[in-house]
């Protein structure tokens, strides 16, 4: 205020919007909801600048992919696109596709991913994008593992989560190295490798552990995944502690 006066500004709702992502990967969906709600009634006085829209797009879509609302979830990415619409670069673009295949991704519609990464080809493709996909390219090869596991191709996809989480600080955008390990373990499970997808999901606990709320982090967007790792028998391959965690995550 010292420095701003009355002119309006975003960036309260912005501190409220960082709040919010913070409850959010602590499993504290209802309050990070009433901070969204109070971050909108904010930028209604201080004006719906493009990170505050991008934000409550971004976080819309994340909470109705944790709470099994495919297509509200699926809504709100695509309204994520409509953020900057004007002189937006072909590097927005591209990124603003990620984010959409890894929400349709994480509420695992084959159909609406496909489409998303086909998409992401064409961009991919501009020549003055070529540099910095290159450099981004670890973060869109969790998406391209659960496409294949979503088409059928389980040895593709166990593979290429693994490649991805051998760089896990790299593809760790909004929760994604927790999610992917949530995925490649139940991959795991289902072949009956206890052992090898209990070690997978260690850092998705020590990475709770961390949090003095003990939250479940990125894994809140594998939901389903999520629900079938917590219903495994696990025998002594994950101690008991670890089991309680999941059923209450």
């Amino acid at each position: 205020q010292q420095i701003g006066g009355d002119a309006p500004t975003p960036l309260r709702a912005l501190g409220l919007l960082t709040q919010a992502w913070c409850v959010l990967w602590q499993g504290r969906i209802d309050e990070a909801r009433a901070l969204i709600a109070e971050a909108r009634a904010d930028a209604r006085w201080s004006g719906q600048s493009g990170a505050v829209r991008a934000h409550l797009a971004s976080l819309d879509a994340v909470i109705a992919t944790a709470t099994g609302d495919a297509e509200g979830a699926m809504a709100a990415a695509n309204a994520r696109i409509a953020v900057y619409p004007a002189g937006a670069t072909s590097w927005h673009r591209h990124m603003v596709g990620v984010f959409v295949a890894r929400i349709a991704s994480a509420n695992e519609d084959a159909g609406e991913l496909r489409a998303a990464w086909d998409r992401l080809a064409t961009t991919r493709a501009l020549p003055e994008l070529a540099a910095i996909c290159r450099l981004n390219a670890p973060v869109e090869i969790p998406i391209e593992a659960n496409l294949a596991w979503l088409e059928g191709r389980a040895t593709d996809a166990i593979e290429l989560w693994r490649r991805a989480l051998e760089r896990d600080e790299s593809i760790d955008l909004i929760g994604q190295a927790a999610e992917s390990r949530l995925r490649l373990a139940r991959a795991l499970v289902r072949r009956g490798e206890l052992k090898d997808a209990a070690n997978v999901l260690l850092p998705v606990f020590e990475r709770g552990d961390a949090d003095a709320a003990g939250g479940p982090g990125g894994a809140l967007l594998a939901p389903a995944a999520l629900r079938e790792l917590a219903d495994v028998r696990w025998g002594d391959a994950l101690p008991s502690r670890r089991v309680k965690q999941f059923r209450r995550w």
